[in-house]
């Protein structure tokens, strides 16, 4: 009941301030990225040969994504033909991976398990309020019971403003989705700050190159105890051109950076809540204004998912490693016998290896300078805003 006041109250008092555009310049790191072998071996090769250093950078990445506290934002600069070539490396060393061709950038997802259940109650969530919409039956409830999550599908960016574009991929972190809209209707992005991950520009792309299909944007800062975690909300923004002739797109936050924990680990704002109308769910050729019906979670709500995250992980939260229960049962392992298809998955990564290896020593012995894989190359980090 506290909850419903809770909303109740958010729908009276919520401000929609404006976000600051303004960008800060964005560290530089060094990335053990190897140089590509020069061009003058390319006309000599198949497509795989020319990027071999860049794939033990892709695997060094893959082991990083291992570990429990992994970085879980790696940028990669990466052109198409060598997006190309490595795409099926990419996708067997990774779940998750977005790709820009018009900046030439590779983004590794590696996200923490505290990040992929936050992602995950969140979505649980909201799915629940749309079940409860739809058991109230009328129009809105035909409209919210056709409205799915759609997890990390990969969402293709296509609407660009020239000829020029390329299609640009995203896999976020939770999305909203009717099934007649080419379009989710809602997406949620998850950040640590360390990350690098801009929220603001994932909103940009989102809203922009889906023509505004994509109508509301969630970006969730989380951090650890002893860091303020907030969260934003972006929409579209159409102004008329001078002509009256075209609606111009931006992008605008209608929430912006504000505390649901405070950095000694307290809920904070526990008044306020976001808000996503039940129109925001698909684009307007499918959605009707369907009055007060809507969703809203309340930043206590905000608070207790995350602490519902960070309990899921075994060494933070409550659930410490000397705490988290395991079975005390005693087996012996019975493993089955290889099969003809194992053996044969096994036989073709080896070859795929020592093709590899070939082709690099090739190329290190046509070109004098090619340089080998640990040269390094100054990659631009993006910090968040």
């Amino acid at each position: 009941m506290a909850d419903k006041a809770a909303i109740d109250n958010c729908h009276e008092t919520q401000s929609h301030d404006l976000l600051d555009c303004s960008g800060n310049t964005p560290p530089d790191r060094l990335i053990d990225l190897p140089l590509t072998p020069p061009a003058t071996i390319e006309p000599h090769l198949p497509p795989i040969d020319a990027s071999g250093p860049v794939h033990r950078l892709l695997e060094s990445s893959s082991d990083r994504a291992k570990t429990v506290d992994s970085g879980g934002w790696v940028e990669v600069s990466l052109d198409q033909k060598q997006y190309v070539s490595l795409r099926g490396s990419i996708e067997r060393s990774f779940k998750r991976f977005d790709y820009d061709p018009n900046h030439g950038l590779l983004i590794l997802r590696m996200p923490s398990p505290v990040h992929d259940f936050f992602a995950n109650i969140l979505a649980d969530d909201v799915q629940n309020r749309l079940n409860d919409i739809a058991k109230e039956g009328g129009e809105a409830g035909a409209f919210a019971s056709r409205i799915k999550s759609g997890g990390s599908s990969t969402i293709l960016l296509s609407e660009g403003d020239s000829e020029f574009f390329k299609n640009i991929r995203r896999e976020p972190d939770a999305q909203f989705r009717h099934p007649r809209a080419y379009y989710p209707g809602v997406v949620v992005e998850v950040s640590y700050s360390q990350e690098g991950k801009s929220l603001r520009k994932l909103a940009q792309d989102y809203i922009l190159y889906s023509n505004g299909d994509i109508k509301a944007v969630i970006g969730v800062d989380i951090n650890y105890k002893g860091k303020q975690c907030t969260v934003s909300v972006w929409r579209p923004e159409y102004t008329r051109s001078e002509d009256g002739n075209i609606d111009e797109l931006g992008f605008t936050a209608v929430l912006s950076q504000e505390t649901f924990r405070s950095f000694d680990g307290s809920l904070c704002n526990a008044e306020k809540c976001l808000t996503l109308n039940l129109s925001d769910f698909a684009t307007d050729a499918l959605a009707i204004d369907y009055g007060t019906s809507s969703v809203s979670i309340t930043f206590s709500k905000l608070f207790d998912i995350l602490q519902q995250a960070e309990d899921m992980e075994p060494d933070r939260g409550s659930n410490t490693a000397g705490s988290a229960v395991k079975s005390k049962r005693v087996t012996r392992k019975r493993r089955r016998s290889s099969s003809p298809e194992d053996r044969l998955r096994s036989d073709d990564e080896r070859t795929y290896i020592n093709m590899e290896k070939a082709a690099e020593d090739k190329a290190s012995k046509d070109d004098e300078d090619f340089i080998g894989p640990m040269t390094k190359r100054r990659v631009r980090m993006f910090s968040l805003e």
